[in-house]
């Protein structure tokens, strides 16, 4: 992705358009996702598949099915969603990716050593002593703790969507509008992709919900001196 949308921004390949890349924000750290090269940005939320779960996206269905939509209670089952055993899972996965980067480049370091190989033997216990090292996993992993903890017991949906793999949360998103999951991307998905031109008020509140998760989206309309709205 980083260098595809690098190449195509650079190489000229593609002319009066501009190549944007997304990528999930997954278990990055923060670090990872403020470094990332230009054109390329992290989505809000976890996974592709979380975007369904965002409130404004139910809301939108909700409203279209003639159904109530209550942001506290949908945020209680979002958040009722995720086991004590799925809680510690993400924070083993924020902390591997929090001390992978510190690991590697211990690693790596030992390529600039002019020593011979058995210098290097000899030398690895100190490099692998924690008491050596820069960084502290114990400190990463407490922080990657009050991180999830804080996320998910938050009131904001979106922090919770950002920490939380959708697909697990995407099926509560559909059974909250009284839908099965396909179904329900489905109807969103199909309605996306219905024309501008087209009056429809779902695709109106779909494309309003998204557009402050999503790179912007300019195209001009055939004919006409306008733009269209983002829509993925």
């Amino acid at each position: 992705m980083l260098r595809c949308v690098d190449a195509l921004r650079q190489g000229g390949l593609a002319r009066s358009l501009e190549a944007v890349g997304l990528i999930d924000r997954d278990f990055h750290r923060d670090e990872y996702l403020s470094s990332l090269p230009e054109g390329v940005r992290a989505a809000p939320v976890h996974e592709i598949e979380s975007f369904f779960a965002l409130p404004a996206v139910v809301e939108a269905v909700a409203q279209h099915l003639a159904k109530p939509f209550d942001l506290t209670s949908y945020t209680t089952k979002l958040r009722s969603a995720i086991s004590d055993v799925q809680r510690h899972g993400l924070v083993i996965q924020r902390w591997k990716a929090a001390v992978e980067p510190h690991l590697t480049g211990l690693v790596s370091s030992t390529s600039k050593r002019d020593g011979s190989l058995s210098e290097l033997v000899a030398d690895i216990p100190a490099i692998f002593d924690m008491n050596n090292w820069g960084f502290s996993p114990q400190d990463l992993l407490a922080l990657e703790q009050k991180r999830v903890e804080e996320g998910l017991n938050s009131a904001d949906a979106l922090a919770l969507l950002a920490l939380a793999p959708g697909k697990s949360l995407l099926p509560i998103a559909a059974r909250f509008v009284g839908m099965e999951v396909l179904t329900y991307t489905n109807l969103i998905i199909e309605t996306l992709r219905r024309p501008a031109q087209e009056e429809s008020l779902l695709r109106d509140a779909l494309v309003l919900a998204l557009q402050p998760h999503l790179p912007q989206r300019s195209v001009p309309a055939a004919g006409a001196s306008g733009l269209l709205p983002f829509t993925p």
